[in-house]
């Protein structure tokens, strides 16, 4: 059985976690549209491409992931605009 997520809110680029930490999903919002991409980075959009979200204007993208995807250095999101949402960590 899975380790239930925690929601960490987000409203633009910056760190999610600082340290390691299993990625269970997302559920991201953004009036004008946006690309977001999530780093295996504890400070900045470098190292490994966890995942990029596309989303569409006036849009809403919620996505899980049951087992977790493994951040071995933390989470950092970047994106160009605003956000209204949250990250699921576990």
């Amino acid at each position: 059985m899975s380790a239930q997520a925690t929601p960490v809110a987000v409203t633009g680029a910056g760190v999610v976690m600082a340290t390691p930490a299993t990625l269970r999903g997302w559920s991201l919002f953004s009036t004008p549209g946006d690309t977001v991409t999530l780093y295996d980075s504890p400070n900045g959009a470098t190292g490994t491409v966890l995942a990029t979200v596309v989303i569409p204007a006036a849009g809403a993208v919620t996505f899980a992931l049951p087992d977790g995807l493994r951040a071995a250095k933390g989470i950092y999101l970047q994106c160009s605009g605003a956000l209204a949402g949250s990250v699921w960590i576990g």
